[in-house]
C-alpha cells in the first residue's frame, strides 16, 4: 500500500464515529483499570474470608482496598459538586452519600458494587452516544 493511501486512509479514520481520540481510550482505559482492580480486591477479599475465617480481617482489609479503590474518584468528583453547588454532578453526590454510608456500617462489597455499576453504565452510555447516527 502506498504512504499516500495510508494517509487517506489515517485522515478518515480520524473523522469515524467509532474511533476513539487518544485522550479518550487513555481516560478509558484508566476508569476500567480500577473497576478491574477493584473487581480483583473484592475477590481476593471474599475468596481469604471464605478459605480462611479465622483471618476474616485480612479479607475485609481487601475488601475495604477495593471499596477505596473504586469509590474515591466518585466521592471526589461527589464532594467536589457538594462545595460547589453544582447540580450536574447530583448522580455523583448521591453516590458519594450511599458509599460513605455503606463502608461506614461495614458492607464494604456494597461500598464497591455501587461505584462499579455506575462507572460501567456510564461508560457503556458515552460509548453508545459516540457511536450513535446523529452525533454533531
Amino acid at each position: 500500500m502506498s504512504e499516500l493511501a495510508i494517509r487517506s486512509i489515517a485522515s478518515e479514520s480520524e473523522n469515524l464515529p467509532g474511533i476513539l481520540a487518544s485522550e479518550e481510550r487513555r481516560r478509558i482505559s484508566i476508569r476500567l483499570g480500577a473497576g478491574l482492580v477493584g473487581i480483583g480486591l473484592l475477590a481476593l477479599g471474599t475468596v481469604l474470608t471464605r478459605l480462611s475465617p479465622d483471618q476474616w480481617q485480612v479479607g475485609e482489609l481487601c475488601r475495604a482496598l477495593a471499596a477505596a479503590v473504586v469509590g474515591i474518584p466518585t466521592l471526589i468528583s461527589g464532594l467536589a459538586g457538594i462545595v460547589t453547588g453544582e447540580t450536574r454532578g447530583a448522580t455523583d453526590q448521591l453516590v458519594a452519600i450511599a458509599i460513605l454510608a455503606a463502608a461506614a456500617s461495614g458492607q464494604f462489597v456494597t461500598a464497591t458494587l455501587i461505584p462499579l455499576f455506575l462507572e460501567f453504565g456510564r461508560l457503556f452510555e458515552e460509548r453508545s452516544a459516540h457511536l450513535a447516527p446523529g452525533r454533531p
